[in-house]
């Protein structure tokens, strides 16, 4: 920003300098030393400056522009030569300048430079040039200049027959220079993109243009020996110069792909698809003003040409406008495609679209991450392939309703391509164009831990956290299911309770973790004895009840309870301390004993401190 600051302060500076240089030579017009000593001063500082600004660009910019800044700074600096060597002729030596003479060689050298740096230019940046679409514009702007250049320039100097040779060459080498460099600047107006920073070709072409201008009117002045010292055409040409310069201050501004190019985008330049007709219209006027005679015939051609025009400039307008409608949807759809990419491919969730028959057309990361296969592996495939046979006919109606052009939503399992086992929540979006439906979004999300966390808390509800088996609630579930089924096959079973006998004897004296650690053993023990681990639980305390299956007398539990005896006597390793805890088990028999849970459960009870009260009699 403060590169972009000191260059408008510079570019006021330019047009105050050559306000002042016009207000010299106006002050002065009566003293001719004064003025031409100014004059002369004037048109050495300004182009020096243009050439150190030039010279900065040069050192300054990309490797590819180096040769182009360095050749505008060679031309600008040739000019500086000459006006010097003007400058010791007509101010030092009082001599008038000769002509041809010095001078001419380093503004003929000018020319040259310029014509190489524009030249070099279009080379390194034909890539970025449209000239064939332009061809007949610029074909058209140039008919102007050379009508006018050969009108004005080129035909008196050929006819002129008290001029020498080498005189005629080099005075042709004027205009046919400047018709050259303006082939060049025109073509880069014309049609270059993204060639310079932001807005140099503005004050390129403009100060070319200038310094072209002010060559024109100084040859025109020469033909006729009107030219003197101090003219007006004077401050033209260091205003061109200055111009030029400014355009290498500008490469010191941010650099950016969006800001550079050559103008302003070619849809919207609205100088540009003017610049033809305005020359045109010049030499159409220019023709009107000096026909000799005005007939019906010139009438007719002049209005037809003037119609012409105008009905061209209208079919511009239009275009341009109907071009401002195309980028403006281009622009909208672009919006579009970028929003539902961002949507689709920076989706928290697996996204995949599918085409009617269930192939992956595109995936975004998550779903290559959730199924474990890369984007370009995925392409084609059926997504059925990764859902479990189980649940694959209730995939393919899903799918069937969406095609309906109903959104589905349901939740199953897969397995993806590492084997793991994922459990996903999956929302089938259908994809319609207008009234046509071409395809199916799917949105899967992992739901694995939800689904690890729910197992975790229904387990959690209905099992003792400490032993692993199931509480009392689940326990009394099971016993519930158990008589059912047992009124139906007359089956027996057995319901066995039981506490640990000097369970609080060690609780209290070694403490509530000595205790927990003991009886997590217990239940570790419990589960190994047991065929099915519901059968066992923990009521609460040291109290534990079990539910035995698959017995035929008294005499089978009698022998079960003696095997859960001896397993759970054995002396316990806690920590450092070796523990023993003996158990006094008690036990009811469906249906002799009970009918109902409550009665079964309290029968085993009676029956527990029955033989706790037995055994410690003795």
């Amino acid at each position: 920003m403060l590169a972009k600051h000191k260059n408008k302060i510079v570019l006021v500076f330019i047009f105050i300098y050559t306000f002042f240089y016009y207000g010299w030579i106006t002050i002065f017009q009566t003293h001719e030393y004064i003025r031409t000593l100014g004059g002369n001063l004037f048109s050495i500082a300004g182009p020096l400056l243009a050439t150190i600004w030039l010279a900065q660009a040069y050192k300054k910019n990309r490797d590819k522009d180096k040769l182009f800044w360095l050749f505008l700074s060679f031309g600008t600096f040739s000019f500086v030569i000459a006006e010097v060597l003007w400058f010791i002729y007509e101010t030092v030596l009082l001599f008038d300048v000769p002509y041809p003479g010095s001078p001419d060689i380093f503004y003929i050298l000018n020319i040259i430079f310029y014509l190489m740096a524009f030249s070099y230019k279009l080379k390194m940046e034909k890539k970025y040039l449209s000239i064939t679409k332009f061809i007949f514009d610029i074909f058209l702007v140039m008919t102007v200049y050379t009508t006018f250049f050969w009108y004005f320039l080129i035909k008196p100097l050929i006819a002129n027959d008290t001029v020498t040779p080498f005189e005629l060459a080099l005075s042709l080498f004027y205009p046919l220079g400047d018709l050259t460099l303006l082939f060049f600047i025109v073509i880069l107006f014309m049609t270059g993109r993204r060639l310079f920073h932001r807005y140099t070709t503005v004050f390129l072409f403009s100060g070319v243009l200038v310094q072209i201008t002010a060559d024109i009117g100084f040859l025109l002045m020469q033909n006729t020996d009107s030219y003197v010292s101090g003219s007006f055409l004077d401050p033209l040409f260091v205003l061109g110069l200055m111009l030029i310069g400014f355009t290498g201050l500008l490469q010191k501004e941010p650099f950016s792909e969006e800001t550079s190019n050559l103008l302003l985008n070619e849809s919207d330049s609205r100088l540009r698809m003017l610049f033809p007709y305005i020359y045109v219209s010049i030499l159409f006027i220019y023709m009107v003003v000096n026909a000799s005679t005005l007939n019906e015939v010139t009438f007719g051609a002049g209005v037809t040409i003037a119609v012409i025009i105008v009905r061209q400039l209208l079919v511009l307008v239009e275009n341009k406008r109907l071009i401002k409608d195309y980028q403006r949807q281009t622009t909208d759809l672009i919006l579009s495609e970028e929003r539902h990419k961002s949507l689709f491919y920076h989706h928290p969730d697996a996204v995949f679209s599918l085409d009617l028959k269930g192939h992956v057309l595109s995936v975004n990361e998550k779903g290559e991450d959730l199924l474990g296969v890369k984007r370009e592996k995925l392409i084609s495939q059926s997504i059925m392939h990764f859902v479990d046979d189980a649940y694959k006919e209730k995939a393919r109606e899903t799918f069937y309703n969406t095609k309906k052009g109903i959104s589905q939503h349901y939740e199953f399992p897969l397995t993806n391509h590492f084997g793991r086992l994922v459990y996903i929540n999956v929302t089938h979006i259908p994809i319609m164009i207008k009234t046509e439906m071409v395809g199916v979004f799917s949105i899967a999300q992992d739901i694995t831990q939800n689904k690890r966390n729910e197992e975790r808390i229904h387990y959690m509800a209905y099992h003792d956290t400490l032993t692993d088996l199931a509480n009392r609630t689940h326990f009394e579930g099971n016993l519930n299911k158990q008589i059912r089924q047992s009124e139906k096959t007359g089956e027996p079973f057995a319901v066995i309770f039981m506490d640990l006998d000097n369970f609080k004897h060690i609780n209290d004296t070694y403490g509530h973790a000595t205790g927990d650690e003991l009886l997590s053993e217990v239940g570790y023990r419990l589960r190994l004895i047991l065929n099915d681990v519901e059968h066992g639980a923990r009521l609460g305390g040291d109290e534990f009840t079990l539910l035995l299956t698959g017995i035929s007398s008294r005499n089978d539990i009698s022998s079960r309870i003696q095997e859960l005896s001896d397993a759970l006597s054995h002396p316990y390793q806690i920590k450092d301390k070796k523990l023993t805890c003996i158990p006094s088990i008690g036990y009811s028999l469906f249906p002799e004993d009970g009918t109902t849970a409550a009665a079964l459960l309290k029968c085993a009870d009676d029956a527990m401190y029955a033989n706790k009260r037995q055994s410690k009699q003795h």
